[in-house]
């Protein structure tokens, strides 16, 4: 069968270009003994990826398949745990079908709808926003809370678990329309769209004149530095991510001292590390769906050969939720 992959032509300097990916062709030959073919549904795109596009060091070389997280469909299996037809969740290549044995494929949990699901709200999106808030951050009823990048995947789950634990929630965001989102449908307390804020700092000191108890932190530089400026003495930093330092800009804020001074605590995290909390992080997401309290949003792009296009995307702005690439079928041989 022959099917089409993106491949990592260069290594990105800066934010990442279409001319950094190249559109080539495989063979995917038919399954072994112990083998079953997937064929993806949805691609997950995720910020993590560009880490992994720096040298040789970081895993990936030019000329190489990327690989990413999937919610993909058993197309042919001659694994045992596996039947065709079935949905399932992997780490798979950016292609339009691959084989695998079978180590890295897990069911998926019929409670979780749509499928899509595992990769965003009730994914390793959604664990990052419940074991940073609840387990790192030690988050408290009544808390004031502040969220960077608060209309994203990562970000848009933080809010919500944070409400649903009865804190004040106040997100940044790059757009007017992810503003009204939050408010309007996720239901924060406020929203500061910093793309119309000359002064991030003095934005958010509006938004919490009393100061704030915890951040949780997804892209650094100015943003961390804001929020350091009006977190109240001896509160908590959660360092999810630093978006803002992955393609050169900087990655940390201007006034470091304010942790000296407020006495700041400062914890980074790997989501990896905290696997064993999916099932439940799974038992609460499954809860928040019965009673309708789970909002997402999902920006969908359509079409293997659009991945690189969706992947720029995320160092735009340009995904309101969870972004994705749905895949077309493999084409058949000719």
């Amino acid at each position: 069968m022959l099917v089409r992959e993106i491949r990592l032509k260069r290594y990105p300097d800066g934010v990442p270009k279409e001319s950094d990916f190249e559109l080539a062709e495989r063979e995917v030959p038919d399954p072994g003994v112990g083998q079953l073919c997937l064929r993806p549904l949805f691609l997950s795109i995720d910020p993590y990826q560009r880490n992994r596009m720096r040298g040789p060091a970081a895993g990936l070389t030019p000329g190489q398949v990327i690989e990413g997280r999937c919610v993909a469909e058993v197309t042919d299996s001659r694994h045992p745990d596996f039947a065709s037809g079935e949905l399932v969740f992997t780490t798979a290549p950016w292609a339009e079908a691959s084989l695998s044995d079978g180590k890295a494929v897990q069911h998926l949990d019929p409670d979780v709808t749509p499928p899509q699901l595992h990769l965003g709200a009730a994914g390793v999106p959604g664990l990052t926003a419940f074991v940073g808030l609840h387990d790192i951050g030690e988050m408290k009823p009544g808390e004031t809370v502040l969220v960077s990048a608060a209309a994203g995947a990562v970000g848009s789950m933080a809010c919500q678990i944070a409400k649903l634990a009865g804190c004040r929630v106040i997100g940044t965001v790059g757009s007017a329309q992810k503003a009204r989102w939050l408010i309007d449908e996720v239901g924060i307390d406020a929203a500061i769209d910093y793309s119309a804020e000359p002064d991030l700092t003095a934005a958010l000191k509006r938004a919490c004149p009393d100061g704030a108890d915890l951040v949780f932190e997804c892209v650094g530089g100015k943003h961390l530095e804001a929020a350091l400026a009006v977190l109240k003495p001896h509160r908590r930093v959660v360092l999810c991510g630093v978006m803002a330092g992955m393609n050169g800009q900087p990655a940390g804020p201007s006034n470091l001292d304010q942790v000296i001074s407020k006495r700041i605590g400062i914890r980074g995290f790997v989501v990896g590390d905290h696997m064993a909390r999916m099932s439940a992080f799974l038992a609460e997401v499954k809860s928040w769906l019965a009673d309708g309290a789970l909002h997402w949003h999902e920006t969908v792009i359509d079409g293997i050969e659009n991945t690189p296009k969706a992947f720029i995307g995320l160092f735009h702005g340009e995904n309101l939720g969870k972004m994705l690439v749905r895949v077309a079928g493999p084409r058949p041989s000719p």
